[in-house]
């Protein structure tokens, strides 16, 4: 049986780099959604690490490193916790106390004391209780802890499973992952099944074609799910970053769709004719009542239209107009503070944070880099 195997090492060892690549990917693209993309990252590695206990059984490894198959095992308690935080996570549901995470690990850390026996046994007597003796307490503790871990992790996938149809998410972001996340809930299922089809006619001794195909779906399986999350990469990647939801309609907003553009007209003139910035004490109800407006229309112009809140939004405005007086003659007896000040800013601090957003740098170096000098 191991011989006609061989072919199916060279794909799991494929599927073991792919997942390398996967985990380096997903941490380095941009905008990426760190706390989702962690859990995945893990996720991949146990799934690579999985494979690599697989792949002890190829004839050409298992004689040379026989203590790899407990690789396999050790990590079966781990899979469906971070499958369940995962799932969580791009659900965007707040994330559970480490100190809670860590207790869904107790059954994987009992588990790893239970291997220790294993592990300090030398090679060639544990390959003669492996393969020739059958020792029975070794069966034992494989059949034992197979079994729970089974248990265990059809669990978390019917928590997951209650996650997707039952918690209150925002419908919007539930639409985004609705199809990515069925597919995952999907291949997981196909994957314990697998598994456990293999469990049980293992467990009674009737190696069938079935349990042979069984236990290999359980190895597939995940296998083809990195190569999925590869497709997914590609064609959709922002499954993989921070979301980016559709805006919302402004309920209180008395503004229809086509009146938006007139009104950023309307506003933009204001600005620019009038000068409200210039009020350091400006807020967005007093802006809206100079233009007629209510606080939620205003607010829904400036969002849609130029993608900033309020504050941001008469800060541009401001730092506009302190940049211009910096280049007159009559300011260059004047601070730089002083001019921000002038300009609608009620402290350094807010002045100093304002330029840094809008222009990546601070204002010296912003206009040492304009080769303008300054007081």
């Amino acid at each position: 049986m191991m011989e006609k195997l061989k072919w199916f090492s060279y794909f799991l060892l494929l599927a073991a780099g792919h997942g390398l690549i996967l985990i380096a990917v997903l941490n380095k693209m941009p905008n990426k959604n760190k706390p989702a993309n962690t859990y995945l990252s893990v996720l991949i590695g146990l799934v690579i690490t999985a494979l690599v206990g697989r792949l002890a059984f190829d004839p050409s490894l298992f004689g040379l490193f026989p203590h790899l198959v407990i690789v396999a095992d050790i990590i079966i308690f781990m899979f469906g916790p971070i499958f369940y935080f995962y799932i969580r996570s791009i659900l965007g549901l707040p994330p559970i106390a480490l100190r809670r995470q860590l207790l869904h690990f107790i059954p994987a850390m009992v588990h790893l004391v239970t291997m220790i026996p294993q592990i300090i046994i030398d090679q060639d007597t544990y390959i003669q209780m492996m393969m020739v003796d059958k020792t029975p307490w070794l069966y034992a503790v494989w059949f034992s802890c197979e079994g729970l871990a089974l248990a265990i992790n059809f669990g978390y996938l019917y928590f997951s499973y209650q996650l997707f149809k039952k918690q209150p998410v925002a419908p919007l972001l539930l639409q985004l992952y609705r199809p990515y996340i069925k597919n995952l809930l999907l291949l997981m299922t196909i994957c314990l099944v697998g598994w456990l089809q293999g469990y049980v006619l293992h467990f009674f001794g009737l190696y069938t074609t079935w349990s042979f195909i069984g236990s290999n779906i359980a190895w597939i399986i995940p296998s083809a799910i990195t190569y999925y999350l590869g497709y997914l990469m590609a064609v959709k990647p922002s499954l993989f970053q921070e979301p980016v939801l559709p805006k919302a309609k402004y309920q209180n907003s008395s503004l229809g769709d086509s009146e938006v553009e007139q009104t950023k007209a309307r506003l933009e003139a204001f600005m620019i004719a009038q000068q409200p910035y210039l009020q350091s004490d400006l807020t967005l109800g007093a802006l809206a009542k100079m233009l007629d407006l209510k606080p939620a229309s205003l607010s829904r112009v400036i969002n849609e239209c130029y993608n900033k809140n309020f504050f941001d939004f008469t800060n541009t405005y401001r730092l506009q107009y302190f940049i211009e007086m910096v280049r007159l003659d009559e300011y260059r007896h004047k601070t730089l503070l002083g001019i921000a000040l002038e300009a609608g800013f009620n402290s350094k601090s807010t002045f100093n944070r304002a330029f840094k957003k809008e222009y990546d740098m601070p204002p010296t170096a912003y206009f040492k880099q304009a080769n303008l000098t300054i007081d």
